[in-house]
């Protein structure tokens, strides 16, 4: 299947930076990609099977509040025009805040200390056993099946997706569902912005040293 971007280039922005800034600038740009690459799943797969991506999501936005922290006093924050500044600022408002009510803490780190564990005997469990001891009570439960039974892949275990969902499900609420996706569309539109703050550097640079090239 053939991408939807058409490929392009643009100035090698690592040349504006050293190597700890340059390891900022790739970390940012995994996450943004890896968030849309998310949100697009999210969308193409039905309801009941997409859980993951959004799961996943909430991991990686947990991991960018952590990077946003460092961010923030590292040298690369002195590279930001205003606008990138702006930007920042308002993922730092969002993401970076700790305390026990905030999105990180009561979010994002229970979603994310129990959802790639998979020994869920293992504490914290009370939240999975909540859900779970609903579903023993059940005479049945859910699984999809492929039409082509010798398939390796003939069966999925829906139910499973149901708890998972059940679960998250405890800690979201609609209006936090749509923090975390424009979230998402922030962290991509800041990392737009520093990327574009850092080709002009080198632009400058070239101007000042008389080499510019188109």
């Amino acid at each position: 299947m053939a991408s939807k971007y058409t490929p392009g280039v643009i100035r090698n922005v690592f040349a504006a930076l050293n190597a700890e800034e340059s390891l900022r600038v790739l970390g940012l740009s995994l996450a943004a990609n890896d968030l849309m690459s998310n949100l697009e799943a999210i969308e193409i797969f039905p309801a009941g099977e997409n859980s993951y991506f959004f799961c996943n999501s909430i991991a990686i936005i947990r991991e960018v509040a952590k990077l946003v922290a460092r961010t923030e006093k590292s040298t690369l924050s002195q590279k930001f025009s205003e606008d990138t500044r702006n930007s920042f600022n308002e993922l730092i408002a969002v993401l970076k805040p700790f305390h026990n009510t905030s999105l990180v803490k009561s979010i994002l780190k229970p979603i994310r200390d129990v959802t790639f564990h998979y020994d869920l005997s293992q504490p914290p469990a009370a939240g999975w056993s909540k859900v779970l001891d609903q579903k023993r009570k059940l005479d049945r439960i859910d699984v999809g099946l492929m039409p082509d039974n010798s398939s390796l892949r003939g069966q999925r275990y829906t139910f499973a997706d149901r708890i998972r969902e059940e679960y998250v499900n405890q800690f979201l609420t609609e209006e936090t569902i749509e923090q975390l996706i424009t979230i998402t569309l922030s962290i991509h539109g800041f990392v737009d912005s520093l990327l574009a703050d850092l080709v002009s550097r080198l632009r400058d640079r070239e101007d000042k040293s008389g080499n510019r090239t188109p």
